[in-house]
């Protein structure tokens, strides 16, 4: 009874020191009037009622894992090339191979094919932000990306993820004039209902192009639709956000 009881406080421990960090996140991120959750990982412990669709706001994604059950998950695909002993990995050893802006899996992304990497300290968080796309034949482009944060705190590790809310596969006139970039594919409606993925979108005429568009993104060219500068300015606020939290 007593190791029960014990156990018991652990576990209550832990969700009470775990939840200041998702909350505080989770509001500063809503006062921008920026984003809206669509989804929110059980692990977060935080009411679904924040989880509400809206057309005017890009849609962010959080999840949460132990220490423990990230390594467990990360480990089966670490690349063996990076570290010495993938099986016996650390968060420390993971987090040294990110600081050099290096993939730590040796698992290939099908879907996202175009990624660009960098490492962040912040006040009391520190992360890696991966931005990534498709520049495959056989897949349309993720409007214009997604960014993935995974940070690094006391209690675990979260994954942010941002995506814009363009959608590719259909066709709209602000990237047709992004002729240097991408050709528009009539191709294979989608339909999931039928089990179709499509072929139908718009495809990045080749990888250059795809670095091409990344820096005109990230220097926030004027030349670019006001949605891919949306999308970009809602990833320099996350990131800002994470930088200062303290």
């Amino acid at each position: 009874m007593k190791k029960l009881f014990i156990l018991i406080s652990l576990v209550a421990a832990n969700c009470v020191f775990a939840q200041p960090l998702p909350k505080k996140l989770v509001k500063q991120f809503e006062d921008t009037g920026l984003f809206y959750f669509e989804y929110v990982h059980n692990g977060i412990n935080i009411k679904p009622d924040i989880v509400n669709y809206d057309p005017t706001k890009l849609p962010l994604r959080m999840s949460y894992a132990s220490d423990e059950d990230y390594l467990s998950g990360e480990r089966l695909y670490l690349d063996p090339r990076l570290f010495s002993d993938t099986k016996k990995a650390t968060i420390n050893d993971i987090k040294s191979v990110m600081r050099r802006g290096l993939n730590i899996s040796e698992l290939p992304d099908y879907s996202i094919s175009y990624k660009k990497r960098r490492w962040v300290d912040g006040k009391k968080l520190s992360f890696e932000i991966c931005y990534g796309q498709s520049v495959k034949s056989s897949i349309p482009v993720y409007g214009a990306g997604l960014y993935s944060f995974t940070v690094f705190a006391k209690d675990g590790v979260y994954r942010i993820n941002l995506s814009d809310s363009t959608d590719g596969r259909e066709r709209n006139a602000d990237y047709d004039a992004l002729s240097e970039y991408f050709y528009f594919k009539e191709g294979i409606r989608r339909d999931m209902s039928r089990g179709i993925e499509g072929t139908r979108g718009y495809y990045f005429i080749n990888e250059d192009a795809a670095d091409r568009f990344y820096q005109k993104l990230i220097e926030k060219d004027a030349s670019l639709p006001e949605s891919a500068l949306r999308f970009q300015e809602a990833a320099e606020c996350i990131e800002t956000i994470l930088k200062n939290y303290k």
